[in-house]
């Protein structure tokens, strides 16, 4: 019998985390001018204006230098940034055009001044984050072999514990946001 051609691959359309497809762009220009934060971010002015809550912390990746020996001490190359899924995506956001105000939970620390810091560089309202006293800022902590495989993930993330709704008062201040994450 005859052998029916191949059927081509439907052509996938992939955008990297920046990209806006040509439609959605002029739409965007429509709705705002652009503005330039201090930091060089180009933002549309106020809109659209999106909430997020959730968690900012601080990432770690503790990487092996050489084999890991358990139970001893072993050479490491330790990488801090800024991390959590709601701090991501806000970022993200940001990246995007978007006004963006973040609400999580950091400790009365450094590491919740670092936090803070980042995402105000970063663009990001911060002024409806709680300040928590006796609580680590939330950190994640990945041990990684030489070759970069995850051995073991820590997490402290204690201080979200005993957050409810309550714990912010953002949420009713900010029913006329575009949209909440």
């Amino acid at each position: 019998g005859t052998v029916a051609p191949p059927v081509p691959e439907p052509k996938s359309r992939s955008l990297s985390p920046c990209q806006v497809p040509d439609d959605r762009k002029a739409c965007l220009k429509r709705a705002a001018p652009l503005v330039t934060s201090g930091n060089g971010h180009r933002l549309r002015n106020r809109m659209p204006s999106i909430t997020c809550y959730g968690a900012a912390n601080l990432d770690r990746t503790a990487r092996c230098l050489g084999e890991l020996v358990l139970r001893s001490s072993n050479p490491v190359e330790v990488r801090q940034s800024a991390g959590g899924v709601a701090r991501n995506v806000a970022t993200n956001l940001v990246h995007l055009g978007n006004t963006v105000a973040l609400s999580t939970v950091v400790g009365a620390d450094v590491g919740g001044d670092e936090l803070l810091r980042s995402l105000e560089a970063d663009g990001i309202e911060t002024r409806d984050s709680l300040r928590r006293e006796g609580r680590p800022t939330a950190s994640y902590t990945a041990v990684l072999d030489r070759d970069g495989e995850l051995l073991i993930g820590l997490a402290d993330m204690a201080i979200y514990d005993d957050v409810d709704r309550a714990a912010f008062g953002a949420i009713d201040r900010n029913q006329n946001r575009d949209a909440w994450f």
